[in-house]
């Protein structure tokens, strides 16, 4: 017989576990394959919207700089692909192609293309009172990213709403008096004419107009004496270029200036003349007939929170401070003194009401002036009337109730600042007037006008003043709400 002999070899068990745990590597490297190319392909649908929805608004962006530099109230520009019967084919449709913008095309990153359409929406138009004037347009964009470049359809797009708000422009956005005007960082002033009273001062990468839309600049020089005891002042200066301006700032436009000889800065065509810009005094405001009218008289502060809504009637008189804040929205149905100062926080809002139709004045007598912050804003009514906000204080003996303020007292009175726009605050169609005293304008929005002895402009961007100090005759465009629109009918891959 033979012997049986049991095998111990442990070969088998081993081929079985490493079949076993090859297996299990397998479906678990399977998985987080998997996964892997889910999360690229999600992270690249990501990028690929966000570069489609970059694309539109640039789109967006070059349609309302066109806009501005055609300088006129009609629909003379509509964007790359004109509305039919005014109404935008891009309004309910992603799929039109005929006449789209190629904004890059390359091998690395694709081909990407952008089409705009603007239609008119207008809310007054009185050609018996220009000043009245208020437009509205609404702008589409539609952009689009092919990848390859030679796709047929694009991988992604992004479709935007913007409305559009009109405010007349004139003579003069922005106008100062014996103060001056200083910029710095990125302030830039677009569509309107500038007058400066005393000097101009211009660093960082501050601009006035631009290479498609130049502007007129007008700098009398009358600054002097620069010394105490300011006899005379404001007088024209003998000696000395009343234009600074330091590398990259930059004028686009004619500049009229006295006693100016550099040219350094300015270009379209720049320094134009050297002499013959006579002194422009800041408009009066009747100050006694406004306090003669008063109606209504509230004591004390008055203050509005919590997003609340109160109405201020015409001709009312606050003995004190009025304070906003929280949302709190403040309709205005006329004039409103203030003997004190008027602060804006946390999305404040004062509004003229619909039913007003000429414009209300705001005064405000206290040193503190007006400071609105916090995304804080004076809002025009449904039938574009702004406001005009003027504080009065002074540091002359008259204080408030001058009629004239020269020399020293002036000279004091410049070196106090109370108008304060800052933190996104927004007064388009409105505008905002220090009489006596300074302005400073900084991380603002769109804002009608300006005037005062001497403005800031820093930290702004670019800021469209389209409210004109004299006589509105063209408008400027400015951003009023944006929407990202949900894509229809488009067709694409991933």
């Amino acid at each position: 017989m033979h012997k049986i002999h049991q095998s111990n070899n442990p070969n088998g068990f081993i081929l079985i576990l490493v079949l076993i745990t090859s297996f299990v590597f397998t479906i678990s490297l399977m998985g987080i394959t998997n996964l892997s190319f889910s999360t690229y392909r999600a992270s690249r649908h990501a990028l690929l919207n966000l570069n489609s929805l970059a694309v539109a608004e640039g789109g967006a962006d070059a349609s309302i700089l066109a806009l501005n530099n055609a300088a006129i109230t009609n629909a003379s520009y509509t964007g790359t692909t004109a509305p039919a019967s005014n109404t935008c084919a891009l309004a309910s449709s992603s799929n039109k192609t005929s006449n789209a913008v190629t904004l890059y095309n390359n091998l690395t990153q694709g081909k990407a293309t952008y089409e705009t359409c603007i239609q008119d929406n207008n809310l007054i138009n009185d050609p018996s009172d220009a000043s009245k004037n208020r437009y509205e347009k609404i702008l589409f964009s539609v952009g689009k990213i092919y990848q390859p470049s030679s796709a047929a359809a694009p991988v992604s797009v992004s479709r935007v709403k913007l409305v559009l708000e009109g405010s007349p422009t004139g003579d003069f956005s922005v106008q100062t008096g014996p103060g001056g005007l200083v910029m710095s960082n990125s302030a830039t002033v677009t569509n309107g004419n500038v007058y400066v009273g005393g000097g101009l001062t211009m660093t960082n990468s501050s601009a006035i107009g631009s290479p498609g839309s130049p502007a007129n600049i007008y700098v009398a020089n009358y600054l002097c004496p620069k010394t105490s005891p300011y006899a005379g002042y404001p007088s024209l200066c003998g000696s000395g270029e009343p234009i600074s301006i330091s590398n990259p700032a930059q004028i686009y436009g004619s500049v009229y200036a006295n006693g100016q000889v550099t040219t350094t800065g300015m270009s379209a065509p720049g320094l134009v003349q050297s002499s013959g810009v006579g002194i422009t005094s800041l408009p009066d405001y009747d100050r006694a007939l406004q306090k003669s009218k008063v109606i209504t008289m509230l004591t004390g502060d008055q203050s509005c929170g919590g997003s609340s809504t109160i109405t201020l009637q015409a001709n009312t008189k606050i003995a004190g401070n009025l304070s906003l804040s929280n949302n709190c929205t403040v309709f205005v149905k006329g004039d409103v003194w203030i003997t004190g100062n008027y602060s804006s926080t946390q999305k404040g809002n004062i509004q003229v009401d619909p039913s007003v139709t000429t414009t209300p004045h705001v005064m405000i007598d206290g040193s503190g002036g007006l400071n609105l912050g916090q995304q804080s804003s004076v809002s025009s009514n449904s039938t574009g009337v702004g406001f005009e906000i003027i504080t009065m204080y002074s540091t002359a003996p008259c204080n408030p109730d001058c009629t004239t303020v020269t020399g020293s007292d002036l000279v004091n009175s410049i070196a106090v600042t109370t108008i304060n726009l800052g933190n996104q605050a927004v007064g388009a169609g409105s505008t905002f007037y220090a009489r006596w005293t300074s302005l400073n304008l900084g991380n603002g929005g769109s804002i009608g006008a300006i005037l005062a002895e001497k403005i800031f402009l820093s930290n702004a961007g670019t800021i469209v003043f389209g409210q004109s100090a004299i006589a509105p005759t063209s408008f400027a465009w400015s951003v009023r709400y944006y929407e990202q629109m949900p894509v229809k009918d488009a067709q694409t891959t991933n």
